[in-house]
């Protein structure tokens, strides 16, 4: 059984527990395999990187680097839709508080509309969290 007691682990934990208040199925470290398996719309959220920015003794300053994807079945409103949830993403994470963290920042929204109907289309976002811990 993985503890959760790592600072990192908790600021996941936070962030993913923000994210369900969409009210859409969430995934963490979502492979490929697991995407037939959900129904969209959908969060999908995979962490790049946590570096060290700077050390204080034991407290240190981390970036930790996530993608956060909007998911969406393509239909002719895609467009919309996954503008819409890329929106209510940035909404619950901008107004969230999690402890530790310092500084949340977000890139552009980058959009992958799927060719056919019924095919998943993805509205991808990079998120930056700064935290002390």
């Amino acid at each position: 059984m993985l503890s959760t007691s790592n600072p990192d682990e908790q600021i996941i934990k936070a962030l993913l527990t923000k994210l369900e208040e969409s009210r859409f199925p969430v995934l963490l470290g979502y492979s490929i395999a697991d995407l037939p398996e959900i129904e969209p719309p959908a969060i999908l959220v995979q962490l790049d990187s946590i570096r060290e920015l700077e050390r204080q003794g034991k407290r240190a300053k981390y970036r930790l680097e996530l993608t956060v994807s909007g998911v969406y079945r393509t239909q002719p409103d895609t467009t919309y839709q996954l503008m819409t949830i890329a929106r209510m993403i940035r909404s619950l994470l901008i107004h969230a508080s999690f402890e530790g963290v310092r500084k949340i920042s977000f890139s552009e929204t980058q959009f992958d509309i799927a060719p056919n109907n019924g095919q998943l289309s993805f509205a991808d976002m990079s998120v930056n969290l700064e935290a002390v811990f």
